[in-house]
């Protein structure tokens, strides 16, 4: 449901993301193992060339077993988002906390932080520089790291994008409208690890990647793109290959 204002907005969410009962034991009861997800999200635009965002999410999630039969885990995320622009410049900054109960005497324990700034030139070609710097907090004395549920941020063409916690990321990007019809970019990105549980290194490795968008029409859009990451010896081992990825997609909306 959704409540629209003119300077604001706010999202009521309630959401069965999975469906997933079991049988317990001899008896044949019922175990709920479904996974719920509800919120509320809310934005003020009253401001010109700005957005706050403020969300409050709620992720229930059965848990099987004798012992824990009935328990479920229940994880809170509390964050909000400032983004918008000033003459060329344009920014945008969020910040989440998590806490809750994850079951057999674990608790939720996280925080996020991503930033972006960006600068735009007067120009046809529109360039643009941008960096940015992004944190979720892995687990630490028993307590489960941020979970990034279910973002749509991507920050690496090889380590897992909706799963990736534990990480620190530094990211620097140019980018240019070549012509009318082709958009290109590069970007490197410096990946650590935010608790290092013992390994030699924080550090994960660097990525460099170039990627070129060409607008076929109104409707269509080709991108191409090639990313390579040079691996961090200490953590993968000496001798540990560098990865190369490429790609080509379509994209058509109606």
């Amino acid at each position: 449901m959704v409540y629209n204002q003119d300077t604001y907005n706010v999202t009521f969410l309630s959401l069965k993301v999975a469906e997933a009962d079991a049988a317990l034991g001899a008896t044949g009861l019922g175990v709920d193992l479904d996974t719920d997800l509800s919120g509320i999200y809310g934005s003020y635009t009253g401001r010109e060339d700005m957005v706050i965002d403020g969300y409050w999410l709620y992720v229930r999630t059965g848990i099987a077993g004798v012992a824990a039969a009935g328990d479920n885990s229940e994880l809170h995320t509390i964050g909000a988002r400032i983004a918008g622009s000033v003459n060329r410049f344009d920014y945008e900054g969020e910040v989440a906390f998590q806490t809750g109960d994850a079951g057999a005497g674990a608790d939720f324990d996280g925080l996020a932080i991503n930033t972006e700034l960006g600068y735009t030139w007067d120009a046809d070609q529109q360039p643009r520089i941008f960096g940015g710097i992004t944190l979720f907090t892995g687990g630490d004395g028993g307590d489960i790291g941020f979970n990034r549920l279910f973002s749509d941020w991507e920050y690496s063409e090889f380590i897992s994008n909706g799963d990736l916690t534990n990480a620190q990321i530094l990211r620097l990007g140019f980018s240019l409208q070549a012509t009318e019809k082709i958009g290109l970019s590069a970007v490197i990105a410096h990946f650590e690890l935010d608790e290092d549980a013992g390994f030699a290194t924080d550090d994960i490795g660097d990525e460099f990647g170039l990627y070129a968008t060409y607008q076929y029409s109104e409707d269509v859009a080709v991108e191409f793109g090639y990313a390579h990451f040079f691996v961090e010896e200490d953590l993968f081992g000496a001798g540990a290959d560098d990865f190369d990825y490429v790609y080509a997609e379509m994209s058509i909306s109606f």
